[in-house]
């Protein structure tokens, strides 16, 4: 069973989804169920990375899936402190200039 846990914390804008553990197609739905509700009310989304240790390509597609949901609703949805071990991974995907980045600045 795969190892992985969202943390939400809704204190200010944006809201700050913890992501811990591997996110991969087991878990996926885990995360889009997570951060969707705040992305269709408009409010800015930051998925925190630092505790991120496994993403494959199912996890990929979500986060993008994500980012494409808050560009819909007007909202921003981006990514923020890769781990080491997973930093090459989105700086291959080239998905590091794409979601790394607020909407809008």
């Amino acid at each position: 069973m795969t190892q992985f846990e969202v943390q939400v914390v809704d204190e200010a804008e944006p809201v700050v989804v913890r992501l811990l553990g591997e996110l991969d197609l087991a878990v996926a739905d885990d995360l889009a169920d997570s951060v969707k509700p705040y992305l269709t009310r408009g409010r800015a989304v930051v998925g925190d990375l630092a505790g991120l240790s496994f993403v494959d390509s199912a996890g990929l597609a979500t986060l993008v899936a994500c980012h494409k949901a808050a560009k819909r609703s007007g909202s921003g949805f981006w990514l923020r402190a890769p781990g080491a071990r997973s930093r090459w991974f989105w700086k291959i995907t080239g998905l590091c200039d794409v979601l790394s980045k607020p909407f809008g600045r």
